[in-house]
């Protein structure tokens, strides 16, 4: 028997699954593109402060090569080692954002898993539910029908019951009149002078 879906979603029951189905891929998909635009932001940040390393080493070792004095080489390397050390501290959250940004794209992933199990219990459930309508509408027709034809018997029944009623009741009248005749009779008969018939 094939499934009239167009029915199916007009009823209330299918819009609140169709709706919840469609509001769970909503969020899966939010947090997809929310995790994938902060992996993409860490990922820059962290070439960024790469880059901003080496050019440092770079400018560290330029400065080493064209220092002129002791005093002016140490100054320039305390400052490029507080840089690399800046650089480093951004690098570590840079790379503790990544880790967390992961970890919410491990959580999404769950909970989109989940949201296709739910999805698919429900299917499942609305699937036996359909099959358990299709079971009560037969049943629905057999008894139905059952009843059809136990009025039809009821009918005949009644048509037989009122037949002998009314059997009953010429035969009730035919009794009344016998009894009328022979209480009659009896009378006749217990008259005085009445013998053999006739009075004497």
């Amino acid at each position: 028997m094939a499934i009239d879906y167009g029915s199916e979603l007009k009823r209330p029951a299918s819009l609140v699954l169709a709706g919840a189905a469609v509001l769970g891929w909503l969020v899966a998909l939010s947090l997809w593109f929310s995790y994938s635009n902060r992996l993409e932001e860490s990922r820059a940040e962290t070439a960024r402060l790469l880059q901003t390393g080496e050019i440092t080493r770079s400018q560290l070792s330029e400065q080493q090569r064209t220092a002129g004095t002791l005093a002016d080489l140490q100054t320039k390397i305390a400052d490029a080692q507080q840089q690399l050390a800046d650089a480093n501290r951004a690098r570590e959250q840079a790379q503790a954002q990544l880790t967390t940004t992961q970890q919410t794209s491990q959580t999404a992933q769950q909970q989109l898993a989940e949201a296709t199990q739910s999805r698919d219990q429900v299917q499942a459930q609305l699937t036996s539910l359909q099959q358990s309508l299709q079971a009560t509408q037969q049943q629905l027709a057999q008894v139905t029908q059952a009843r059809e034809q136990a009025q039809s018997q009821l009918t005949a029944v009644l048509q037989d019951v009122q037949a002998q009623q009314q059997q009953l009741t010429q035969a009730t009248q035919a009794r009344t009149a016998a009894q009328t005749q022979v209480s009659a009779a009896q009378q006749q008969l217990n008259r005085p002078g009445f013998v053999g018939g006739s009075y004497s």
